[in-house]
């Protein structure tokens, strides 16, 4: 017999091998003895039933709904919720009681306030005693057509139709007159009233209120000639604040343009009705507007100057269901409350624009409003040498995004071969907006190998100034992209 001694000195030893070198040792299964065959176990066999995956579900998205459900997400984030705007407490643009000298000229009159011009992106002008425009048009009488504007449409872009029938100036202040008795329970609601009306209805996105505006009638095209009012032998044929005549006028670019470019260097005529919008935007190539308010309720305007633009534009690019910059930019179809605007750091100045009164807007100011009832306003473009720099910028702008109305270049040249008709200041102006062109095109030209086409500047006035001097000046500024032997002149 072994002593309990050797028996404990076993069991520790057992016991230390078995912690060092532990093994996983797994239990046999038993296997069952099948029926019927003593102890024979049982075979089991793996089944020939395929299992599929389970199948995914694809969802097939609409565009247009996504479009729309990202731009009510993305005006979220841009929007602040809760804030509101005192429309009123606004700050108001400049308003320019015109002297008699003064408003002999509409280019030296916005030469002269062109420093509040490009703080506050626009001005008012009051005309001088006496005077009152000529409506060019016989309203009465002509046929037009409109346009159909949501409210509630307005800020995703898509509140606008074109529908073929005609329209006249009864029908619409007929219309006018029955929308305000229905909103307001009166003829003749306040601005305040119409402005806390128009934003309340813009900004809640719902609702089937629908209002017409006849807007860039284009006054001298053949569809209204009948309705055209004769001025001929009258003050009116000649004054230069015939919207006619204004683009025209001494110092401005647009006059050595041959072609007609309605809306441009020939007038627009617009007929509203109360809550009609016109939504934010820019004149064509960044020109400056003058817009006259011949007769009616007065027209609300709001104006963020041109040092903000590009502050807007991000925010217009962002508030739109539609993702084209093009679109957000350049429809003239986004409505955007002056809260959001304020709210994201942009300034908006606002003008109330009454009968007989003007408003210029500096170029590349932009601009949107409304009309408080039934009413009529003619505007044009005018783009004095002052244009040149932000004009240069359109020209840039436009080269991937749009079509121009009229050739930057043009406009340059023919200032430029017409110095008689300006100052050093502008010529100066302008002499520097012509050698940017020329360094591009050297640029341009550098980069093509073969063939090399050789240049040809035609100034035809070699007395105007050293054409030799101001060739070599600039292709020294531009020295670095391209050779002065690049061009000749004749």
């Amino acid at each position: 017999m072994e002593s309990a001694g050797e028996a404990l000195s076993r069991t520790t030893s057992s016991a230390s091998e078995s912690s060092s070198e532990p093994e996983y040792r797994p239990k046999k299964a038993k296997a069952s003895p099948a029926k019927g065959t003593g102890d024979s176990p049982q075979v089991c066999r793996r089944s020939t039933r395929v299992t599929r995956r389970p199948s995914f579900f694809k969802v097939v998205h609409e565009t247009r709904a996504d479009r729309d459900m990202m731009a009510a997400i993305k005006r979220s984030r841009i929007e602040t919720h809760g804030s509101h705007t005192e429309y009123q407490s606004l700050v108001e643009v400049p308003t320019i009681y015109a002297t008699a000298e003064e408003f002999k000229n509409p280019i030296t009159l916005w030469t002269k306030y062109s420093h509040l011009g490009d703080k506050y992106g626009a001005v008012k002008i009051i005309p001088v005693a006496g005077w009152r425009g000529t409506c060019p048009l016989d309203t009465g009488s002509m046929k037009f057509k409109v346009r159909e504007q949501r409210l509630e449409n307005l800020g995703n872009g898509k509140g606008f139709s074109h529908p073929n029938y005609d329209w006249d100036c009864e029908r619409m202040k007929a219309e006018d007159l029955a929308l305000k008795l229905d909103l307001f329970g009166c003829e003749d609601p306040t601005v305040k009233e119409v402005e806390a009306m128009y934003w309340g209805l813009v900004k809640k996105g719902s609702g089937q209120l629908v209002v017409k505006y006849a807007a860039d009638l284009n006054v001298y095209s053949p569809e209204f000639e009948d309705s055209l009012i004769d001025v001929t032998g009258t003050a009116a044929e000649t004054d230069v604040w015939n919207m006619r005549n204004l683009s025209k006028c001494p110092g401005s670019l647009l006059r050595y343009c041959d072609q007609v470019i309605p809306g441009v260097n020939s007038p627009w005529f617009y007929i509203g009705m109360c809550l009609t919008s016109f939504c934010w935007h820019t004149e064509d190539n960044y020109f400056g507007a003058v817009n006259y308010h011949h007769w009616g309720a007065p027209k609300v305007w709001y104006v963020v100057p041109a040092r903000k633009t590009s502050r807007l534009e991000k925010l217009l690019k962002n508030y739109s269901a539609h993702e084209s910059e093009e679109f957000a930019l350049y429809s003239l179809r986004i409505q955007v409350p002056p809260d959001v605007l304020i709210a994201n750091e942009i300034p908006v100045y606002r003008i109330v624009q009454q009968e007989n009164e003007i408003v210029f807007v500096w170029p590349r100011a932009y601009h949107s409003g409304f009309n408080t009832g039934f009413n009529g306003n003619e505007a044009c473009n005018i783009a004095p040498v002052s244009w040149l720099p932000i004009g240069y910028k359109s020209y840039i702008d436009y080269k991937f995004r749009r079509k121009t109305c009229i050739s930057f270049y043009s406009l340059v040249m023919s200032g430029v071969c017409n110095y008689r008709d300006f100052g050093a200041m502008d010529l100066a102006r302008m002499i520097h907006s012509l050698a940017e062109l020329i360094c591009q095109e050297f640029a341009l030209r550098s980069c093509v190998p073969y063939p090399q086409v050789q240049m040809y500047l035609h100034l035809d006035s070699p007395d105007a100034f050293d054409v030799q001097k101001f060739m070599n000046e600039a292709c020294l500024q531009g020295k670095m992209r391209a050779k002065p032997s690049c061009y000749t002149l004749v």
